[in-house]
């Protein structure tokens, strides 16, 4: 009980007045605004809340004061669509803003300006357009405003006095997160050592005490932190950790100290995907990109959503020792983002010159394309970009060079602005080429609504004439999309000169074709002319082979016929020879069978003259037999034999006589349909019925 009353008379004397004023009670030009668990004092001249945050500053007189109700505070624009992610319109690589000197920024970090630079092109959700911090009054804590004014014995006091060291402020932010920020290392190790405070316990938006000490630069204070358990790991809401918010400046030490005793945040992307190596790479922070390389961050990581890498990032910023320091890391020059774009496209798009020799010499392909179909050029076009096409142009690149729809580099620039549209002009660019969907560089201007773009090329020979695939040519873009403009206005002018225009050319062209239609009858009608003495030629030439054919062909008929004559008179001869003597010597055989029976006949009648009637029917039945084998069968044969003779003479002459002249007679008549055929295809053409 001693001690308790001991500990509450040292507080009351170490802040006299505190029964009447309350060390959280604010004043507003001498009249109390807030009273800590009460409602406001005095609504009369009530301020607004900005006059009340100026007022609070004022009074606290903290330069650069973080919080003061403006955490993340600056309201960013709305999303222009820019953010690294999403598809760019131009190559434009300034990931974290506009390129900021090597210098310490303090008091920036939780107002959405990451790093201290206003975010112009890569503005978005994951930025945060966030609200202000939500209290209807400003107000901060006896312990804070101590720390703020770095007060440590009033800190050991209040905390002696059991006050919570982790309360947070009006604006959400921890008493331990604001000692970081301020670095005061008296201040850290009271807090955390006499009044175990929490190393990880985050403030608004996540920040927690490391974040803050690492983003104000305090090495010393992200060394402590560290050792006493403070998670290295740890992001804000926007996903950054201490060691990406140290890439604000180029401090080798901070950066050797936030990865000695922990590397796990080394390769951490933030929401955006962007790691701390591309931060790096994109100011230019050659000593913190040879520290994390040390720590073997990975030199090819890729956005996930968009696929941009650190070497691409340097060469956006123009960052050439960066870029060399990547290269001889192991970064590979070549490596395309989800576009398929390189990081020799972000230099060339953003006019870094020096940067594109120096890829060009560490083995970049300028022969690269995009998934568009976009080359190097295009891309320079793309971004407006005058030094890089002038440096390009001169190895070898076409002004002229397009995509895989057709789109020119003179269409793209058309986009905005007039500048690298009228180099390409002058250079001697087609102003008249159409891409695939039949759309001319005057078209896309228009389009564009970049009227000064229109009027250069109105200013030029450009053809008015020309449709795209919709069926709409200038004139009609014109008056759908820029009416009552000066291009509309220039247009309308242009559009009756080039009516007589064309009436004229078609007149013209109508008279050539009429030209033209006489002089092709007038030949027609010669070459016909010519065609019918040919064809008459020809048949006086057919005329005269057909009768050479048929005389040829009776002589060759009367040949064979008489061959055929000659041969078979032979050959009956031969067989008429043959039947003699066959029957010749059928007659000798019977005349000598016949006595040869008459001999036996003879001897039997002497020997058996008893039964000569019985003998003599014998005898008489074999002379029949003799007679049918002897006589009969001969004769049999030797007709058929006749027979096949007389088959053979028919035969030959089917073959020899009667298939000649079929043959024959079938030669004349193709020779005829020849004849025939002749005559048809030498039959004048229609046009001499004309």
């Amino acid at each position: 009980m001693n001690k308790f009353y001991l500990t509450l008379l040292l507080a009351f004397s170490l802040a006299p007045a505190a029964w009447c004023e309350e060390p959280d009670i604010i004043y507003v030009d001498g009249k109390p605004i807030y009273i800590k668990g009460l409602e406001p004092a005095g609504q009369q001249e009530r301020k607004t809340r900005e006059e009340m945050i100026q007022a609070e500053a004022a009074r606290s007189n903290i330069p650069g004061d973080i919080y003061r109700g403006t955490v993340l505070g600056t309201q960013t624009p709305t999303n222009t669509g820019e953010v690294f992610g999403s598809k760019q319109a131009t190559y434009r690589g300034n990931v974290l803003g506009q390129k900021q000197a090597n210098q310490q920024v303090q008091g920036d970090i939780y107002r959405g300006e990451v790093f201290g630079a206003q975010q112009k092109k890569y503005q978005g959700d994951t930025l945060g357009a966030r609200e202000l911090a939500k209290t209807k009054y400003v107000y901060d804590t006896s312990l804070v405003r101590a720390i703020k004014t770095s007060d440590a014995d009033r800190v050991r006091t209040l905390i002696y006095a059991n006050v919570d060291v982790n309360e947070r402020n009006y604006a959400g932010i921890t008493p331990l997160t604001i000692a970081a920020e301020k670095g005061n290392m008296d201040i850290i190790k009271l807090l955390v050592e006499e009044g175990a405070a929490s190393v990880n316990l985050t403030s608004s938006y996540g920040v927690t005490p490391l974040i803050a000490a690492a983003a104000a630069g305090n090495r010393e204070a992200v060394d402590y932190l560290l050792s006493n358990g403070a998670d290295a790991t740890a992001k804000d809401d926007l996903g950054k950790t201490a060691l990406l918010h140290a890439m604000s400046s180029d401090d080798r030490r901070l950066t050797e100290t936030l990865l000695s005793l922990n590397t796990r945040a080394l390769n951490l992307p933030d929401n955006m995907g962007n790691t701390p190596l591309i931060y790096a790479a994109q100011n230019g922070s050659v000593n913190n990109l040879r520290t994390l390389l040390k720590y073997k961050a990975d030199p090819d990581y890729q956005n996930p959503a968009t696929g941009f890498s650190a070497l691409s990032a340097a060469a956006a910023a123009g960052q050439e020792k960066a870029a060399q320091v990547l290269v001889s890391s192991g970064a590979n020059v070549n490596l395309q983002d989800k576009e398929g774009r390189t990081a020799l496209f972000y230099a060339a798009a953003n006019g870094q010159t020096a940067l594109i020799r120096q890829l060009l010499r560490m083995g970049a392909d300028i022969n690269a394309t995009d998934v568009a179909g976009k080359n190097v050029f295009i891309a320079a076009a793309e971004g407006q970009s005058i030094p890089s096409m002038e440096l390009l142009a001169r190895e070898n690149f076409s002004l002229n060079s397009a995509d895989k729809q057709g789109k020119t580099a003179l269409m793209y620039t058309t986009a905005k602005g007039t500048d690298a549209l009228q180099w390409l002009m002058d250079q001697g660019a087609d102003l008249n080429l159409q891409d695939n969907n039949g759309n001319t560089a005057l078209m896309y201007a228009i389009k564009n609504m970049n009227e000064k773009a229109a009027l250069s090329l109105l200013k030029n020979d450009v053809d008015l004439t020309a449709t795209n695939k919709e069926g709409k040519d200038a004139f009609a873009l014109a008056a759908d999309l820029m009416p009552n403009s000066p291009v509309s206005t220039v247009l309308q002018v242009k559009k009756h000169t080039v009516l007589q225009d064309q009436l004229k050319a078609r007149a013209a062209a109508q008279a050539l074709a009429n030209e033209e239609q006489a002089q092709m009858r007038a030949q027609a009608a010669a070459l016909a002319e010519e065609k019918l003495a040919e064809v008459q030629a020809l048949q006086a030439q057919l005329a005269e082979e057909e009768a050479v054919v048929r005389q040829l062909q009776d002589e060759e008929l009367a040949q064979k016929r008489e061959a055929l004559r000659a041969e078979i008179e032979q050959e009956m001869i031969q067989q008429d020879s043959e039947l003699a003597t066959l029957q010749k010597r059928l007659d000798e055989a019977k005349a000598q069978r016949e006595a040869e029976i008459q001999a036996q006949i003879d001897a039997r009648l002497q020997q058996m003259e008893g039964t000569a009637s019985s003998y003599v029917e014998q005898i008489n039945s074999q002379v029949d037999g003799v007679t049918e084998k002897y006589v009969s069968e001969p004769i049999n044969k030797a007709n058929q034999k006749i027979d096949e003779a007389f088959d053979k003479v028919e035969s030959a002459k089917e073959e020899h006589i009667t298939k000649p002249i079929n043959k024959a007679n079938k030669k004349v008549d193709e020779a005829f349909e020849k004849v025939e055929k002749t005559k048809k295809q030498l039959t004048l053409p229609s046009v001499l019925n004309d």
